[in-house]
């Protein structure tokens, strides 16, 4: 046989190609990857149906408050609303008064539930301790400008969270946890459903929200997070670019869970139904699905591919069911070196890494890929089989989408747990909308889902509350003026300075004037005269501008704002790095003040230093003494500069 064969990509495992065939009673063979002929095997069969993509129904979003309506339709939010002026009515009728936190109820419409849902969405970018921080605009602790009455007062939001509810109070069943969030759910599911087409490949997981109240369908699982909550199984694309898409999602309320399966899977386990359940109306278009050891095993995997034509890829745990063959089990291998059995359409393959893996798949060939990786000391070479690493590439589409969620998490703690998940299943249809917003606009859209998130909180505010729009549009207003002052400066400073004219001696330097010494700040620095030419005791070499200027250094390839040391900070023993230089001199220092600037220029050119103006003298004052207190000594004289006219400004000038 051919060792070392490598083939579009692929890598053959020289370790196994001395392996001869061996039969398990349980039917399963050894394969080679080295030949791929004798990798016997059924036909492959085509994925019937459609891409990973829009469906007809629905058109491309023009803006985030779109893509966010199209999950959350006007239809869903009037059943919330709806929903929960039910519950109000209820309340006020057993209690007999119409007035709650304060207030008069009135019946929540369309508009106040998406202000409120908007608001819940920004508590959760904003994280402060109580919700009722959120109207506090102290100088230490507050939320948003958006927190206030002309938006929706506290006691008003306080009033809706108590009274949320997601399903009809009059169908709802003690007994029965169903009753309770199940019907908003079927209106998510069936628009998650109607958006979007799943493609030939997906991703059925788990995912526990926590939950550590009383609740008797309440989980633990160790290798969560949370460790105790909610279990929910979803489905979603494994296509890279709609990973975090759910598509499918299903609450196990244990016992009582009822997953609805064809007939024909009764044999199967509450684990292997969930998968069989999450599939429904994906099954027989030979679509390929990948699921963990807490789902996959061989007889999920004969029956998906037999009765319902779809392929399976995952993991399998090693004393579960009927597991890997007793002969697979028992045979030792080097780390990162593989073994194959088949039987049939079924491969089977033993990986050694960290720990033993044992990997199943209806769809591929025992292949084993070449995967390298660089370190800063090597570069590192193994071999990994073909279905392990489709397994890594596609099984993380649920996990991704936890992961996106956890930071900007609006739920909080409550005593209903319908209120939190379906608040937290609102959270989902926010990332399933920047999704789907993201793959319709191209490679031009390059925001964060955190800035998606300000995106969709900000125009729902502004087209469904007159209050929030007003103190946003006021915000845009001022961040405009900012950024076109800022571009001003810019291209003020990018910009040459005008030459002086000619025979036109500079202006006195002036002192600061009375509104900038108030506000603690200094006037720029006075053009100071470049020395003439011919003398001595300067520099000949002189700019193009007539006087020396702070100005900024000019940008270079490499960097658009370059900076300098600070000359007399360097003398001073300081760091000071500063984009200000002046060109008039001849290895343009940087000066990183006026302070700086006349210092510099002071003891480069002493000899350039304006005269000081004639001082007068002031007469003796002397004080009125009191009575209780001794005489008082007589002032010194002070000495004060005169004021320049406009003549003595002038003759200076043609004196010069």
């Amino acid at each position: 046989m051919n060792s070392g064969l490598e083939e579009d990509g692929y890598l053959s495992d020289e370790s196994d190609a001395e392996n001869e065939p061996i039969v398990d009673p349980s039917g399963f063979k050894r394969v080679s990857p080295v030949e791929p002929d004798l990798d016997r095997r059924r036909q492959t069969f085509p994925f019937v149906g459609s891409k990973a993509g829009l469906t007809d129904d629905v058109y491309t979003p023009t803006d985030p408050v779109d893509a966010y309506e199209t999950f959350m339709t006007t239809e869903v939010v009037q059943f919330i609303a709806d929903c929960t002026n039910k519950r109000v009515k209820v309340f006020l009728n057993t209690k007999r008064r119409r007035v709650v936190n304060g207030l008069v109820w009135k019946d929540v419409t369309v508009n106040d539930i998406y202000t409120y849902l908007a608001l819940v969405k920004l508590m959760g970018l904003i994280k402060l301790p109580g919700i009722s921080n959120y109207w506090e605009h102290g100088p230490l602790l507050g939320g948003s400008k958006v927190f206030c009455a002309k938006v929706m007062s506290r006691n008003r939001f306080m009033s809706i969270q108590k009274f949320l509810r997601f399903s009809d109070p009059g169908e709802v069943n003690k007994k029965n946890p169903r009753t309770r969030i199940e019907p908003f759910l079927d209106l998510l599911r069936e628009r998650c459903q109607m958006v979007l087409h799943p493609g030939s490949e997906v991703t059925v997981d788990e995912s526990l929200l926590l939950w550590k109240g009383l609740l008797k369908f309440k989980q633990c699982n160790r290798s969560k997070r949370a460790r105790f909550g909610i279990k929910v199984y979803f489905n979603c694309p494994a296509a890279e670019k709609w990973q975090g898409y759910s598509w499918a999602f299903e609450i196990f309320y244990g016992k009582e869970s009822n997953l609805a399966v064809p007939p024909d899977a009764a044999h199967l386990s509450k684990s292997e139904k969930a998968v069989v359940h999450m599939m429904l109306g994906l099954l027989g278009t030979w679509r390929q699905v990948y699921a963990d050891n807490w789902f996959c095993s061989l007889a999920l995997a004969e029956y998906l591919y037999t009765k319902h034509q779809t392929y399976m890829t995952g993991i399998v745990r090693q004393g579960r069911g009927r597991g890997p063959p007793k002969f697979l089990q028992d045979e030792r291998l080097q780390k990162k070196s593989s073994s194959f059995v088949r039987k049939y359409h079924i491969l089977m393959c033993k990986y050694e890494d960290r720990k033993t893996i044992y990997s199943i798949t209806t769809k591929f060939e025992a292949r084993v890929l070449k995967k390298d990786k660089r370190y800063f000391r090597g570069h590192t070479f193994w071999k990994l089989p073909l279905q392990i690493d489709h397994y890594n590439k596609s099984m993380g589409a649920v996990d991704l989408c936890d992961q996106l969620l956890q930071p900007y998490s609006s739920g909080r703690r409550s005593l209903a747990w319908f209120k939190k998940f379906g608040l937290h299943m609102i959270d989902r249809m926010v990332l399933n909308s920047y999704k789907l917003y993201k793959n319709t606009q191209g490679y031009t859209y390059k925001k964060t889902s955190m800035e998606f998130n300000i995106d969709v909180i900000s125009q729902v505010l502004k087209k469904y509350n007159p209050g929030a729009k007003k103190i946003i549009e006021k915000h845009e207003k001022v961040l405009k003026v900012r950024s076109d002052n800022r571009l001003a400066v810019k291209l003020q400073r990018e910009q040459d300075v005008p030459a002086p004219v000619a025979d036109q001696a500079p202006p006195p330097a002036a002192a600061s004037s009375p509104a900038a010494a108030q506000a603690g700040r200094v006037d720029p620095p006075p053009p100071v005269a470049l020395p003439a030419p011919g003398d001595s005791s300067s520099d000949e070499r002189t700019s193009d501008n007539g006087f020396h200027l702070l100005t900024n250094k000019p940008s270079t390839a490499k960097k658009s704002y370059p900076r300098v040391k600070c000359r007399e900070c360097y003398i001073q023993n300081k760091r000071q790095d500063t984009r200000k230089i002046c060109k008039a001199c001849p290895d343009h220092p940087g000066l990183c003040s006026p302070a700086c600037f006349q210092a510099y220029h002071a003891r480069k050119y002493p000899a350039q230093r304006s005269p000081r103006p004639e001082a007068t003298v002031m007469p003796r004052q002397k004080r009125r003494a009191s009575p209780s207190s001794a005489p008082s000594r007589s002032l010194r004289s002070r000495v004060q500069p005169a004021p320049l006219t406009e003549p003595e400004i002038s003759s200076s000038s043609t004196d010069n």
